[in-house]
């Protein structure tokens, strides 16, 4: 049989003496505060300090361990966070101007993977409408009109100087170091044994044209790089143009879904301009797939390590379905 102390009091004697109305009102204390019973200033305390909205604002909890200290403060900013609207989504996007600082866009809550998943889809889509492009009549036949619009150019010039230099009993003559002119008598190179049989009047007479000739070739084949510069030019704005069909048509869908939210409309503009700019990199993607081991398969081309370019990198997102509430974190080692 167990004994009492002298001044302990049986659970009779208790129910005798206590009113359970008050021991009812003690416990619901204790459920609501997390524990703290008798603590109200230092609950006062605590929901003061939730209140404050500086960053730099730290509470510090002390107390008896098994008290209840970390199950009432959770409880204490839960309650208080349920009041508080949920912060926005974070992605980081590529910087194109500047790839080593990417750009950080805030977004409304839902929106980020959103946004990751339209760039995955129009990656995908321009995946394979680019290559269509490039490979249709339309382009091959524009193309071709290029280069042999540049082609004509140049051998006109030089079909017309090699007539000129004909006239003068000279010719154009290929040698490992380039072109070069040489003087002709009866339609054959002069020989330099030939050449050094003539009078010192003949040979200042021949120097002086193939030196004349000689400096209008150097610049033809000057001319020959302007054109080939203009010709590289020209292929790149047909290039942009054709890419400019498919790109500005896919990028609009995406700006009007996403064109209202700030930041967003001025990174979708830019990802056009590149992607114009740069429609190589969806055409070697296509070579690539169809050298690999499996060259019919299409669709997860942002996959695919050369667009990492587009991609969203998702930092913080927040499911719109859930009950606006602020995060609260808890990290039971801080360091």
């Amino acid at each position: 049989m167990a004994t009492r102390s002298k001044g302990e009091l049986s659970v009779e004697e208790l129910q005798r003496r206590c009113d359970p109305a008050i021991l009812a009102v003690a416990r619901a204390e204790t459920t609501g505060n997390g524990g703290l019973v008798g603590q109200e200033r230092a609950l006062r305390a605590l929901k003061l300090a939730v209140e404050i909205r500086h960053e730099d604002f730290n509470l510090f909890v002390l107390g008896p361990q098994g008290t209840g200290r970390h199950t009432t403060v959770e409880q204490i900013l839960r309650t208080h966070a349920a009041t508080r609207e949920t912060p926005g989504d974070w992605v980081y996007v590529n910087n194109f101007d500047a790839p080593h600082k990417p750009v950080a866009l805030k977004l409304p809550v839902g929106l980020a993977e959103r946004l990751k998943t339209e760039m995955e889809d129009i990656i995908d889509d321009l995946a394979g409408d680019m290559p269509a492009l490039f490979e249709s009549e339309e382009y091959q036949a524009q193309r071709r009109a290029i280069e042999e619009s540049f082609s004509e150019r140049h051998e006109q010039a030089m079909a017309e100087f090699a007539e000129r230099a004909r006239a003068e009993d000279t010719t154009l003559i290929t040698t490992p170091m380039g072109f070069m002119v040489a003087a002709t008598k009866e339609g054959n190179v002069l020989k330099t044994e030939e050449f050094q049989k003539l009078s010192e009047d003949e040979q200042a007479a021949i120097e002086e044209k193939v030196d004349r000739f000689q400096k209008q070739l150097s610049e033809i084949l000057r001319d020959a790089s302007k054109l080939e510069r203009e010709h590289r030019s020209r292929v790149e704005e047909l290039n942009a143009e054709i890419a400019e069909r498919a790109v500005s048509s896919r990028i609009d869908e995406a700006q009007t879904v996403f064109g209202a939210v700030d930041g967003v409309a001025s990174y979708l503009a830019r990802v056009r301009t590149d992607m114009i700019e740069n429609p190589e990199t969806f055409l070697q993607a296509a070579a690539e797939r169809q050298t690999g081991p499996f060259p019919e398969a299409v669709g997860k081309s942002h996959l695919d390590p050369i667009f990492l370019r587009y991609q969203v990198n998702v930092i913080v997102s927040n499911d719109p379905g859930q009950e606006a509430s602020a995060p609260v974190i808890v990290e039971d080692l801080p360091t």
